[in-house]
């Protein structure tokens, strides 16, 4: 809440109104604006996406059945076990409000805050001299594995993998001035509030045989896991202003909200298998992505949002305000990209075989807490 209510009568000088009886202090500027406009620039670090290993390498030399293998001495990890999509990203957030009444005991406020996407990709390739493996725990046989796209004098391959974070907020409040003193105020906040977070994870790989009988085939692979969080609930919360000497004013705004999230959890996957004769074959699977996890699977989870944000605001004149600070906004269970991931695979479901024993990989339904904090600096126009 941006507005000050009046108070009646006032006595002003230069820097200060006040109440002549009772000596609450309140900025000049606030005795007659009834609208309000705030657009602030957002710099805030993202919790990013985790995952577990996704590609692994070996040295040259190493036998290929240990090649890539997790566990195995010689293996080194190239990308996993820690969060893509993590840290700072830029966004923005505006605010619109007014007053109901003559009098500003009751007030209205919509605000939008948004991030783009926040991406990281990840690129590696193997010529015919070097290892490129997609590392897994295999289920028929009971032993970590690996699907080689690189091996000297067998195979060469390359492995891309993008993945990206969305963050999106709504909410529209109620404004009541509860608390007034002689340079502080404490406004109550209700309303409702809607938010966003999406995830989304692609993995694609190539392999090139180079030698055998199959020699010229290629292996594509194409998998993606997506995340979409989105909530609904009612939202609470105190706002305090706490006016400071020379025109400046410390804003603290405290919110919680409650409500229920919609979780949307899909992967696919297509394999194309391409002869050195020119003859295709495609299946809806890969590796991470087979039958017994493939496709949407929707879920939903009673969730709780906390917000908080500490501002100093500095009155520039005409109306017209500046301000900087910090906020941080943390959001029980939700869902992420890389949560759905089981590495645990049953490779006798590969197409064109057929499932025999633990239908792995299955779907996960885990959730885990999202966190973005950061500092905030914009302006506000009052009127």
């Amino acid at each position: 809440m941006h507005g000050f209510p009046p108070e009646s009568p006032v006595c002003c000088d230069a820097a200060w109104c006040s109440d002549c009886d009772t000596r609450q202090i309140r900025p000049r500027q606030r005795a007659t604006e009834s609208y309000w406009v705030d657009v602030d620039y957002l710099n805030w670090d993202l919790r990013g996406i985790d995952v577990p290993v996704l590609v692994s390498t070996s040295p040259s030399g190493t036998l290929q059945e240990d090649a890539g293998v997790l566990g195995d001495a010689s293996t080194s990890v190239l990308v996993g076990n820690r969060a893509l999509a993590d840290g700072e990203q830029s966004g923005g957030s505006v605010s619109l409000g007014f007053w109901l009444d003559r009098s500003q005991q009751i007030g209205l406020e919509y605000t939008y805050t948004g991030l783009g996407d926040h991406t990281e990709s990840f690129r590696a390739s193997s010529d015919s001299s070097t290892i490129l493996a997609r590392p897994f725990f295999n289920v028929a046989e009971h032993r970590e594995d690996a699907r080689l796209l690189g091996f000297p004098n067998t195979l060469s391959g390359d492995v891309q993998i993008d993945a990206s974070t969305e963050y999106f907020a709504q909410e529209i409040l109620l404004l009541y001035p509860v608390s007034r003193h002689r340079r502080w105020q404490i406004n109550f906040a209700a309303g409702y509030r809607t938010t966003e977070l999406n995830d989304s994870l692609a993995i694609n790989d190539s392999s090139l045989v180079l030698s055998g009988i199959t020699a010229g085939t290629s292996i594509n692979i194409s998998e993606q896991f997506e995340s979409r969080n989105e909530f609904h609930g009612f939202e609470g919360g105190l706002l305090t202003r706490i006016q400071l000497p020379l025109d400046w004013r410390l804003e603290i705004d405290a919110k919680v909200a409650f409500g229920e999230t919609d979780h949307s959890n899909r992967m696919i996957a297509r394999t194309v298998t391409t002869t050195a004769s020119g003859q295709s074959a495609s299946s809806e699977s890969g590796l991470l992505v087979q039958p017994s996890n493939l496709g949407t699977h929707a879920t939903s989870s009673y969730s709780v949002q906390h917000d908080l944000a500490i501002m100093l605001r500095r009155n520039l004149g005409w109306g017209v305000s500046g301000n900087i600070g910090y906020s941080i906004h943390h959001w029980t269970d939700v869902t992420r990209a890389g949560d759905q991931i089981d590495r645990q695979i049953n490779p006798t479901q590969i197409p064109p075989g057929t499932l025999s024993g633990a239908a792995r990989p299955s779907v996960n339904e885990v959730t885990s807490d999202f966190i973005a904090q950061g500092l905030t600096a914009g302006i506000e126009w009052t009127w």
